[in-house]
Parts: C-alpha cells; sequence; structure tokens
C-alpha cells in the first residue's frame, strides 16, 4: 500500500501523504487503522489516512523528538 494518494480539485492534481510523519519518515499506523477525512463543506469523504495508535506510535514519536544528535 502506498503512503501517498492522488488528490484531484477543480485547480490541481497532487499527491497527498497518508502516513504518520514519525522520524523524518512517511510510516503506517502500527495497528492497520485508518479513518476518513471529510470535507466540511460538504461532508463527503476526501480520503483515508493512517491512524496512530495508543501506544505504539505516540511511543515511537515521543523518543524520536529526544534522541541525541
Amino acid at each position: 500500500m502506498s503512503l501517498t494518494q492522488k488528490v484531484e480539485t477543480p485547480s490541481i492534481t497532487y499527491e497527498q501523504p497518508i502516513g504518520l510523519y514519525i522520524d523524518g519518515k512517511w510510516v503506517k499506523g502500527k495497528e492497520g487503522k485508518m479513518f476518513e477525512t471529510i470535507n466540511p463543506t460538504n461532508e463527503k469523504p476526501i480520503l483515508s489516512v493512517h491512524e496512530a495508535g495508543p501506544d505504539g506510535e505516540h511511543t515511537i514519536s515521543l523518543h524520536a523528538t529526544i534522541k541525541p544528535d
């Protein structure tokens, strides 16, 4: 599964990251769960993105911010 998804708007087309940005890299959620983002103007789904789990990603992200250089 790719960590980007093509998004087309009336004016542009681009690749939207759908992963979690942790320690300078785009990664999938450990639990494999995803959730839909909703367009607030028409309440239609835009795309699904990876969801951070309660244990894994938060801990990895925290450790990435405090690691020594």
